[in-house]
């Protein structure tokens, strides 16, 4: 049985991202720090390293998602305030951290105890340095969600800019389960590295049908799931018949797209070469009856060979297809076919049409992933690649996808945008107070209403904020003129800005006892 939700949607990032195992971060890194600062050469962005918090690693969380909402061609660029005359966006998150302070974090701070990752080969050092926190979600991922009877295996590929001596340029590439874009259960495949240890019975399965390394990844994450009867889709980079008849004895029927060198019987193989020479019209070719590895066909735009164990090709539906707009002979319908109409309803087999709509499972994850995503180039090391652009968005693709499949008490979100947002903004309010280390333009506290903001005493003399025409929220530029009082307030006399030990409690600023500087720092809020 699936858990229930929680009562917001911060509560539920935080499954995923609990307090303590965000404590757990922060002292790894505050231990790493000081012994990378004891060294004789200190690595340069550390000479003005501060010891991090829990609030402070929220609230850069909440500035990595609304960086990957907001689009800029440089990291920098979130940060630069406009110059008289320039129209630039000044983005909020220079309230709460400093550029330099965002760019310390993203590359020191350690989501694995040191003692995990001082391997000697880098392979081992990446996957050490994600397994705890992937470990996390996927357990979390299946608690909240029991994925249904059809659900898809392909991979993920995540970006890395690599120097010659590192992880290939092409990235790394994650194995993934999932069910309508929702990613159950996954695992890494990084080049060179040495096989994964496997469960006792998915190494005598893979011994017992002599899997391929690739194969045999795909019968280990399906023995991670609930046992039940599955129908996996996989492509042909998968598909071969030993895998299926290994799926078979565990009670899970598989269909996968297949190559010519994937197992298939010769006739098919034929087929396909005439196929690429125009020789093959639009039809069905049945298959050739095989105990749990069936070889079918089916003629579309291109000849398509399929293994399944669970549906032969006899097996049709009415499906609407569409004309192709290839002018390659391979792709040449039928004379007659499609006559005047550029679709048609037709007869295609079982196996093609639930293919089609079942494989891009984690199509859909990987694109609701990227197009909201961290986009910038991760220089550091492969291990902040997988963290930031592959896992920490599966987080939030995940909690996404939770919050429309199941029963909450919160506002619904159809658009993922609005959904990323409100995960940002419940962060930044809920670690505000204790996380938000940009001090020299202090923009108060946005988010208390503004009834319980107080006009307090304090024994700090500093000068007024009202008096200086800033407000709450609002983010001075260089191009803020600092008029005198008198031109903004006709009914006072005030030339600068007062000398005063009165503060709000709430925003932590100093303000005159001139009654138009607390309504006037406060007027954005005053609704």
């Amino acid at each position: 049985m699936a858990m229930d939700l929680p009562k917001d949607p911060v509560s539920l990032f935080q499954l995923f991202c609990p307090v303590s195992l965000v404590e757990e971060w922060v002292g790894w890194t505050n231990s790493n720090v000081a012994l990378l600062l004891t060294k004789e050469l200190p690595p340069k962005p550390l000479a003005s390293w501060q010891q991090t918090t829990v609030a402070e690693v929220y609230i850069w969380l909440a500035i990595l998602i609304y960086i990957g909402i907001h689009k800029e061609k440089r990291v920098s660029d979130y940060w630069i305030t406009p110059k008289p005359g320039e129209l630039k966006l000044v983005h909020p998150v220079t309230k709460w951290m400093t550029y330099p302070r965002f760019q310390q974090l993203f590359q020191f701070l350690r989501i694995s105890p040191p003692s995990e990752s001082n391997t000697t080969r880098s392979v081992e050092r990446t996957i050490s340095q994600v397994s705890r926190w992937s470990e996390h979600i996927q357990a979390v991922s299946s608690d909240l969600f029991v994925p249904g009877k059809h659900i898809a295996i392909d991979k993920c590929v995540i970006r890395f800019k690599a120097g010659s001596r590192k992880l290939g340029p092409k990235g790394i590439k994650a194995w993934v389960v999932a069910q309508e874009g929702y990613f159950v259960r996954w695992k890494f495949d990084i080049p060179d590295s040495r096989p994964r240890k496997q469960g006792i019975l998915a190494r005598t399965q893979t011994n017992k049908h002599r899997l391929a390394k690739t194969q045999a990844a795909v019968l280990d994450l399906i023995l991670q799931l609930p046992i039940t009867s599955y129908r996996v889709f996989f492509d042909d980079l998968f598909t071969t018949p030993q895998l299926l008849r290994a799926l078979r004895d565990h009670g899970v029927v598989s269909t996968g797209a297949a190559r010519l060198n994937g197992g298939i019987d010769p006739p098919f193989a034929l087929v396909k070469s005439q196929d690429s020479r125009g020789q093959v019209q639009w039809k069905i070719d049945g298959p050739r009856a095989d105990d749990q590895a069936n070889p079918a066909a089916w003629k579309d735009n291109a000849l398509v060979l399929f293994l399944n164990s669970f549906l032969d090709g006899s097996n049709t539906q009415e499906t609407q297809r569409r004309r192709s707009s290839s002018t390659k002979a391979r792709a040449q319908q039928e004379p007659g076919l499609f006559g005047t109409a550029s679709e048609m309803v037709m007869q295609m087999p079982s196996i093609a049409v639930c293919y089609n709509e079942r494989m891009n499972a984690v199509d859909r994850g990987d694109q609701l992933r990227l197009h909201l995503g961290y986009k910038h180039s991760v220089h550091h090391d492969s291990g902040q690649a997988i963290a930031w652009t592959f896992i920490f968005d599966t987080v939030l693709v995940n909690t996404y996808i939770l919050q429309q499949k199941k029963e909450y008490n919160w506002k619904s979100y159809k658009e993922q945008t609005s959904w990323r947002e409100a995960i940002a903004v419940g962060l930044i309010k809920q670690f505000n107070s204790d996380g938000a280390t940009r001090r020299r333009f202090s923009t108060g506290d946005e988010f208390t209403p503004f009834a319980e903001h107080h006009h307090v005493k304090s024994t700090k003399y500093s000068s007024c904020v009202g008096c200086q025409r800033r407000q709450v929220g609002v983010i001075p530029t260089r191009n803020s003129a600092r008029a005198p009082p008198g031109e903004v307030y006709q009914s006072s006399s005030k030339t600068r800005a007062r000398q005063t030990n009165y503060r709000c409690d709430k925003c932590n600023v100093a303000l005159c006892t001139h009654q138009d500087c607390w309504y006037f720092y406060h007027l954005p809020i005053c609704t």
